[in-house]
């Protein structure tokens, strides 16, 4: 679950660091470019969950995500690839992550008797 603290703290300041290291984004086209992590991610999840679901192998997906993601911000940060080839990366890496660990939960935690009848 700590894919996760990599990847919001980065989307609350993406246009801006896309404005400040590539210039000539205006700041509604820096704001699309980074909101294509999750445009990226919401036309692949049902896919990419099927794929899971078919294939198993639900840790080997969430170790791949959290290895393939500080690629993808190194990327972003120490070269002049195009924004947008990175953040469609960070969010195929992100809708992999989400269908891999989420359904995940029920198969690890117990499911609890609240009431038996």
């Amino acid at each position: 679950m700590f894919f996760y603290n990599g990847v919001f703290p980065f989307m609350a300041d993406a246009s801006k660091f896309i404005q400040d290291k590539y210039s000539g984004y205006s700041q509604q086209a820096a704001a699309y470019i980074a909101g294509a992590v999750y445009d990226s991610s919401l036309v692949l999840s049902a896919a990419v969950g099927i794929l899971i679901d078919c294939v198993g192998l639900r840790g080997l997906f969430a170790v791949r995500c959290a290895v393939l993601t500080p690629p993808v911000f190194a990327l972003l940060a120490f070269t002049f690839v195009p924004p947008l080839v990175s953040t469609i990366c960070l969010g195929i890496t992100y809708s992999f992550a989400a269908a891999s660990l989420w359904p995940s939960i029920p198969l690890v935690v117990p499911q609890l008797m609240w009431c038996t009848f």
